[in-house]
């Protein structure tokens, strides 16, 4: 969950861009660049805003403006709606104190099948994508995919969902390292659920890919490592480049510690409804995703969320996959 910091009235700041790299002191940071703010985006507001009130009155208009005003430790709440548009970061934050692109409610970007990128991030390390349903990007070619990571570092894109878009969901190139992928649903991709390239030691945490046309995971990095994940009809291209382990994938039983291949019982895959059967729950059988992870739900921050069709929170051993 997206931490609200109080606003500063008046308070000003320089554009800070992490191209040059962090700061590496989070305090120091934060007293440079004052106080962080929160900021809204709404469909009916006005990028002539101030951007500072969740009124009509009050909120930008676009994703964009947030993206342009920004700096480090800054959050923008997104309500909800559909945001027709490609948002490309100014900014970037810095080490314990990233930039925040967080949705309230169901807020969805579409590409209406002429926009390349939901998000292009270029140059801009430590930002936070949460929460966003993504859409609707057609195959433009070359690295071009519904979130493009191009040489920036510690970028999260985390309890999202992307799907029917025609190029890659997520693809990171250049010297992108340190990306994190935590907690997203994936699904019917025409090319590639990720490419995690780039500068690698990019980690993968309970995520689900389905139905990619090209892979699951094109090519790779050895120093990546893919963690409580299910690949289903999403084919990985190199098993060994990086460290799989807790994972369920059709094609075969992965290298690694906990590791299985076994038909995850989503309840309706074919109707995007990628809850896991639970008998709890009213399903006929257990899915065998249950209790199948890595470490303790709540160690994960998943205790919240579910993988059941009753919406119970995930209790005791984390079950894979995505977590609604």
């Amino acid at each position: 969950m997206a931490v609200l910091f109080t606003l500063v009235a008046g308070a000003t700041r320089a554009p800070f861009s992490s191209s040059s790299g962090d700061s590496g002191n989070a305090l120091a940071a934060a007293a440079s660049f004052g106080t962080p703010q929160t900021y809204y985006v709404r469909t009916d507001g006005s990028d002539a805003n101030g951007g500072t009130s969740n009124t009509p009155g009050g909120a930008w208009l676009t994703i964009q403006k947030a993206a342009d005003t920004m700096v480090a430790g800054d959050t923008v709440l997104v309500q909800a709606g559909t945001y027709a548009e490609t948002v490309s970061p100014l900014n970037g934050g810095a080490a314990g104190n990233p930039i925040t692109y967080q949705a309230q409610g169901l807020v969805i970007v579409d590409g209406g099948n002429v926009r390349c990128n939901a998000f292009a991030i270029s140059g801009t390390n430590h930002l936070v994508v949460d929460g966003l349903e993504i859409t609707n990007q057609p195959d433009c070619g070359g690295a071009d995919s519904a979130v493009t990571i191009d040489n920036a570092d510690n970028i999260t894109i985390r309890n999202s969902v992307i799907h029917d878009t025609g190029r890659d969901a997520i693809y990171f190139s250049g010297t992108s390292s340190n990306g994190l992928i935590e907690n997203n649903l994936i699904y019917n991709i025409d090319d590639d659920g990720s490419t995690p390239t780039g500068g690698g030691n990019h980690t993968f945490r309970n995520n689900t890919i389905y139905n990619a046309g090209g892979f699951g995971l094109e090519s790779g990095d050895a120093t990546n490592v893919f963690e409580n994940n299910i690949f289903w009809l999403a084919t990985i291209q190199n098993t060994a480049l990086g460290t799989f382990s807790y994972n369920d994938y059709d094609a075969a039983v992965l290298p690694g510690a906990g590791n299985i291949s076994s038909d995850p019982l989503f309840v309706n895959a074919g109707g995007a409804d990628f809850h896991l059967s639970h008998v709890a729950a009213g399903q006929g059988s257990d899915s065998p995703a249950i209790d199948a992870g890595s470490a303790a739900a709540a160690a994960l921050g998943l205790d919240t969320r579910t993988t059941r069709t009753d919406s119970v929170g995930d209790a005791g051993t984390v079950d894979l996959g995505f977590h609604y």
